[in-house]
């Protein structure tokens, strides 16, 4: 079942499982839908870890927040992680990078455009890692 919700000014969905995210994207007004993570994810960007936020996630790339300005048009290897073992390795490039004040003080907020044809389903997977609702443990 898909249910839109409105969210940080953007469209987005709720979605039981990833055949309907995949289904469900092209109808969308957006050329892809982003979601918010609910769980922390590690970003290594060419090898380096990075003190970075991720922002969003979509089949089409993800925005992070970070100090560190990335240039766009630069095309890097990226590794987005879970605690739990989820791991998504791709090529990306810098779509924008801007300078903005967050609750945390200035940081850039940078987009990514993930690269790569086949990717889709792998992309999906991980979306559905990072956005499902926390479980609390069994009483």
């Amino acid at each position: 079942m898909v249910h839109e919700v409105r969210a940080h000014g953007y469209r987005t969905i709720a979605w039981e499982g990833v055949a309907t995210l995949l289904r469900g994207v092209s109808n969308m007004p957006r050329r892809t839908v982003r979601f918010w993570p609910t769980t922390g994810v590690r970003i290594e960007i060419n090898g380096t870890a990075r003190r970075a936020r991720l922002k969003d996630v979509s089949l089409g790339g993800f925005g992070m927040v970070a100090r560190q300005a990335f240039q766009p048009g630069l095309t890097c290897h990226v590794r987005l992680a879970t605690d739990a073992g989820v791991c998504l390795r791709i090529s990306a490039k810098v779509v924008y990078s801007t300078f903005v004040n967050t609750s945390g003080g200035w940081r850039f907020v940078t987009g990514f455009q993930f690269l790569g044809a086949g990717t889709e389903t792998a992309i999906a997977q991980f979306i559905e890692a990072v956005t499902q609702p926390e479980t609390s443990p069994a009483a």
